[in-house]
Parts: structure tokens; C-alpha cells; sequence
């Protein structure tokens, strides 16, 4: 069976107890962190935020064929995670066994099957297993298969406990139990300065506004988490719970990243100069260039990203025609306003200003 079609059959398991709100953040931006480094590193992928983990990191958003489950749990105090704490299952008002921390990675892998890649608990705290001269308190990342066979058998033990109906392997190699650098009490900060870094590796001639990016990617996070409503295929999660390569890079576009908005407009409001344009149309076209530039600054407004999709569709379809051959700049929006107004886009909510902004933006471009 396909990853996407196991991954829809298995529904999420309860959610048990509350986690306050500073640990959700937590989780939202160590996942953003990841996103950033996916998005330089991987050619596809696919986030999904709190599902059957708080963080699952496919290999396709359209395809996939390997899977790898994320427990983040940020940590106030200081204390190390111990062995204890990891397999310790919760306690129940009911009869019914509430998984451990490796307990609820392992039901995630044995839903998965063999298309499980890799099972992680992820903490800003670092791990505190086996004796005083062979412990993990040192290591940044510790794969289960690493402890000892005392500490491995009593895993075994508690997870058959926990899941008394299922045969208990294959887990100690793809384990792992990772300590972070992302700080619990400034992780917005940490995740700034992440995004930061990735802008100017990817666009280092623009101007960013990465506290606005930042919160972009932060808020569209949190409403993917945040959707509860029953998933019915993978198409259904992917566009509500998910991010994948795509989706990222369109966010990248529609809030500009790569344009340097105040150079580009300069440089337009001289063309339009040159061709004479009057002095009140110019700065009605700088007034609309303002208001979609903040528009393009809020990541799930769909329909600003569906009218600059089709703007750009129709710009090329009329270049290939060679529908702009010697005119000039004004010209050229009004050839592309009035195609794209025979089947526009939930028109009413822009005026035409602003569509005149983002077409000039587009045919900068």
C-alpha cells in the first residue's frame, strides 16, 4: 500500500493532556527551523503539523515513500530527560494504557510499516542514560541502538507493556533521541535569526522584512496545527495540514522575497516617467504599489496567491504571442487587465489599482 493511502487510514491517536502555550510555539518553530533547512537541502518533501506526531517529514508532497515521525517537547527546567521519563506511560482515568514518549513513536512506525525512515524525540534538553562512565549526557544525538543492553531490554519491556498486541523490533536503529540548540525561552528569536540567514543565502540583494516573514510562516504553521476537522484523503491533508516544497516556495513569491520592491518601483516610476505619464497617475501607482506590497505580506491570503498566479499565466501567454511588442509600460498593463478581467478572480476585494500594481510587478519581472 502507497505511504499516503496508510497515513490516511490511520487516523491520529487522542491527544492526552494539555501542553501550555510556550511549548507549542516551541514546536512550531523548531519546525519551522526545519522547513528552512529542507527547503535548501531537499529537492521534495512534506511537513505535516500535528497529526499522528507533532511533526511527520515526508520525502514527496506528492509521492512519498518515506516517512520520519517527530516528538518536540521543549523543556522549562533544567533537569536531564532520563530512561524513566521516556517510557514512562501517563497515567489514565480509565482502564486503557496511555503510551510513553518511544511508545507513541513506535505505534506511529508500526502504522507506517516499512515506510518508516527514522522515529525522533526532539528536546532542548539533553538525555541523561546508563552508568556515570557510559552515559549520553555529552551527546547531541543518541541512537537507542547505542544503549546499553540493559537499558535497550528494559525499552523492549515497556513497549510491550504498552502495546501488549504488537511484536516489538526494528526499532533500535532508526531511533533517535536528539538535543537541539533552539532555547525554550527565545526560540521566536533563535528562528528569526534562522530565516534570516536563509534569506540572505538565497536572495542576498533584497531588502527582507524577516520579523513579517517570520510571522507569516509562524502563523501559517499554527493554522495548519491548529485544523481538527476529520482528514479524508491526501489531498485533503496536504492542504490543510501540510507544507510541502511547493506550497513554501509560493509563499516565498507571492510575499516577494526575492524582489527588492522599493529598487524595482524606482526603477518603474523612471520608465513611466519616460513615457510621459502624468504626474497624478504615477502616484496613484505608488499608493496601489504600497498596499500590495502588504498585501503580498500575509502568506494565507489564497486568493491574492491564485490572482498572481493567473496574472503571471496570462502575461506569459500574451508574450509568447507577442502581444507587447513595441509598446510601453501602461500599454502593456492595460493589454493584460483586460484579458485577465474576461475571468477574474474574486475581483471585488482588489481595485483595480492594486491589480494594475501587481501586473506592472509581474512584467518587471
Amino acid at each position: 500500500m502507497e505511504l499516503k493511502n496508510i497515513i490516511i487510514e490511520n487516523k491520529p491517536r487522542e491527544k492526552a493532556g494539555a501542553t501550555s502555550s510556550s511549548r507549542f510555539d516551541y514546536q512550531k518553530d523548531w519546525s519551522i527551523c526545519q522547513l528552512l533547512d529542507h527547503h535548501n537541502e531537499k529537492s521534495d518533501y512534506l511537513f505535516v503539523f500535528d497529526y499522528q506526531e507533532d511533526l511527520m517529514i515526508m520525502d514527496s508532497e506528492n509521492n512519498p515513500e518515506k516517512v520520519s515521525f517527530y516528538q518536540i517537547k521543549g523543556k522549562a527546567n533544567k533537569s536531564y530527560w532520563t530512561l524513566g521519563e521516556l517510557i514512562k506511560n501517563p497515567s489514565s482515568n480509565s482502564n486503557k494504557i496511555l503510551l510513553s514518549i518511544i511508545a507513541k513513536l513506535y505505534d506511529s512506525k508500526l502504522k507506517a510499516k516499512d515506510k518508516t525512515e527514522s522515529l525522533n524525540f526532539v528536546s532542548n534538553i539533553g538525555f541523561k542514560i546508563g552508568t556515570n562512565s557510559n552515559n549520553t549526557l555529552n551527546k547531541k544525538e543518541v541512537c537507542i541502538i547505542e544503549l546499553s543492553e540493559k537499558d535497550r531490554k528494559l525499552i523492549t519491556e515497556k513497549l510491550q507493556e504498552q502495546l501488549p498486541d504488537e511484536e516489538i523490533l526494528g526499532y533500535e536503529e532508526i531511533t533517535f533521541l536528539k538535543v537541539v540548540e533552539l532555547n525554550l525561552d527565545d526560540s521566536p528569536t533563535y528562528t528569526q535569526g534562522k530565516i534570516a540567514t536563509f534569506l540572505e543565502q538565497n536572495f542576498p540583494k533584497t531588502k527582507q522584512n524577516v520579523p513579517m516573514l517570520y510571522q507569516q510562516l509562524f502563523n501559517e504553521v499554527k493554522r495548519k496545527s491548529n485544523y481538527n476537522k476529520e482528514i479524508i484523503s491526501f489531498d485533503d491533508l496536504i492542504s490543510n495540514k501540510a507544507i510541502g516544497k511547493t506550497q513554501f516556495q509560493n509563499i516565498l513569491d507571492v510575499c516577494g522575497a526575492a524582489k527588492d520592491f522599493d529598487s524595482i518601483w524606482n526603477n518603474i516610476e523612471s520608465i513611466l516617467s519616460n513615457e510621459s505619464v502624468k504626474f497624478t497617475q504615477i502616484k496613484k501607482l505608488r499608493n496601489a504599489w504600497k498596499k500590495a506590497e502588504i498585501e503580498r505580506l500575509e502568506p494565507n491570503n489564497a486568493i491574492l496567491s491564485s490572482i498572481i498566479k493567473r496574472i503571471k499565466t496570462t502575461i506569459k501567454q500574451l508574450d509568447d504571442s507577442s502581444n507587447f511588442e513595441d509598446k510601453t509600460l501602461l500599454e502593456c498593463v492595460s493589454i493584460v487587465s483586460t484579458e485577465y478581467n474576461k475571468k477574474p478572480i474574486d475581483q471585488k476585494i482588489y481595485e483595480q489599482e492594486i491589480l494594475d500594481a501587481l501586473i506592472i510587478s509581474e512584467l518587471y519581472e
